[in-house]
């Protein structure tokens, strides 16, 4: 039987479009909850310097509740998980923020590097880029007083490395958002994580010295496998909804390893396994 042009063009648009429809109906919301698919914190150590200039040095062994740290800085030393995992090296590659939709009511404004920079500012989508990339527990976005939803996509320009954790933080823990996953052509993959308040595990007692908001909403802590976003493909961006008036950040923490020796420290070893194969062949032949 020979099929005409537009018949075959009907029967490729049966076959491809409930393939289309399966390919994009396993993506889910998925609900961020501290103890039901987050990992556990043991201990946070962080230093900066605070509000007055002091340097400061904190060992966390349990969430921080019974008082503030006025920071301009307050870098994360090392995170360490239940199952002993130490997580350090949090600085990223700076992504670029792309789709930009900001509110022009209520206040957005973003804090990094000692500054802050509202979004009427030069430099205030370069600070959210920066933002998102250091260790830095003081420098998040703020957003309070708005009715309309702040969105931003970012870009790497690169995958990430899958080994590694997703580390979010939020003003008191109790403000809802959403990420989703990007591929590199920017579009969306695998799940939509959604956080709010039974997100947050770790509260850090860490607020930027600029923010206004009351003394007890400090940065709570959340860390996340990166298979949570439940996808095959390489991620190479993500795409932010802040529905909430979410005061947060996210970057990315790497596992601890210890050092590869050095290229001297392999040619001594190779000497000296020579040299004991030698002392061994000698003793063979005097036996």
């Amino acid at each position: 039987m020979r099929i005409s042009r537009n018949h075959f063009a009907v029967l490729l648009t049966l076959i491809v479009l409930p393939l289309a429809t399966l390919s994009t109906a396993g993506a889910d919301i998925v609900n961020v909850e501290f103890g039901v698919n987050t990992e556990t914190i043991t201990q946070v150590v962080v230093s900066g310097v605070d509000s007055n200039d002091n340097n400061f040095t904190m060992t966390q062994d349990q969430p921080e509740t019974s008082g503030t740290v006025l920071a301009k800085t307050a870098f994360l030393q090392s995170i360490t998980l239940a199952d002993t995992t130490i997580l350090e090296n949090f600085s990223f590659l700076k992504p670029t923020i792309v789709n930009a939709s900001f509110p022009s009511s209520g206040t957005v404004e973003v804090y990094t590097n000692g500054n802050r920079i509202t979004d009427s500012d030069i430099g205030f989508l370069d600070g959210i880029a920066e933002m998102h990339s250091d260790d830095d527990l003081a420098s998040y976005i703020r957003v309070d007083g708005t009715s309309i939803d702040s969105e931003w996509d970012l870009q790497y320009g690169q995958a990430i490395d899958s080994t590694g954790y997703f580390i979010v933080e939020e003003r008191n823990g109790n403000t809802d958002f959403s990420v989703t996953a990007l591929d590199i052509n920017g579009n969306t993959i695998g799940d939509t994580l959604a956080f709010d308040a039974p997100s947050y595990q770790w509260d850090t007692s860490i607020k930027n010295y600029f923010d206004t908001s009351g003394s007890a909403q400090t940065q709570e802590l959340s860390v996340i496998d990166l298979n949570l976003f439940n996808t095959s493909q390489d991620i190479h961006g993500f795409s932010i909804v802040n529905s909430g008036n979410a005061d947060f950040k996210f970057f990315f923490g790497n596992v601890s390893s210890v050092p590869e020796p050095s290229g001297g420290a392999i040619l001594l070893t190779g000497i000296l396994t020579i040299a004991l194969r030698r002392q061994r062949s000698k003793m063979v032949a005097n036996a």
